[in-house]
């Protein structure tokens, strides 16, 4: 994980993709759904990290909001298939503090 983000930071983006790959060839166990969500929301590609998200509560349906919506996701929070996500979970609480890390 901290690879793909670490290239993708150093502008070394065929790199992180490639990483990006790697990990996916290896999803559940060792790196869920969620896992690569993150890191596309991340690297900003906005559609591959809603796909993942759907792939982790379709795989991992008694996640937590706290465990899978990281601060990674911030970016996300405009995006109106956001809300379809936030209907998972109608009982949490946090999604205020999630919305003041949004960039």
């Amino acid at each position: 994980m901290i690879r793909v983000m670490a290239c993708h930071d150093l502008g070394r983006d065929e790199e992180s993709r490639k990483a990006v790959s790697e990990m996916i060839k290896q999803v559940d166990p060792i790196y869920p759904p969620q896992e690569i969500a993150e890191l596309y929301a991340y690297r900003g590609e906005v559609d591959e990290a809603f796909k993942w998200i759907e792939k982790s509560l379709e795989t991992l349906p008694n996640s937590q909001p706290g465990e899978m919506m990281l601060g990674q996701f911030a970016g996300l929070l405009g995006d109106p298939r956001w809300d379809k996500v936030r209907e998972y979970f109608p009982e949490y609480q946090g999604w205020d503090e999630l919305r003041r890390l949004e960039i």
